[in-house]
């Protein structure tokens, strides 16, 4: 496994959801409890929007 692999699959571990924009993969951390929201315009990522609850 390969640097890159180990950290992509760190990130997965760590409740981070991954996204391709601009040829690049990112990242945003997923909330503890809410929502996160890819929005995608002509086929192509364009935001994401994140809500979080707290309880």
């Amino acid at each position: 496994m390969s640097s890159s692999d180990s950290t992509l699959l760190n990130l997965l571990e760590n409740n981070c959801i991954l996204y391709l924009k601009n040829g690049r993969i990112e990242h945003v951390q997923a909330p503890e409890y809410g929502r996160v929201t890819l929005a995608y315009h002509d086929g192509k990522f364009s935001h994401y929007e994140r809500a979080e609850t707290i309880k």
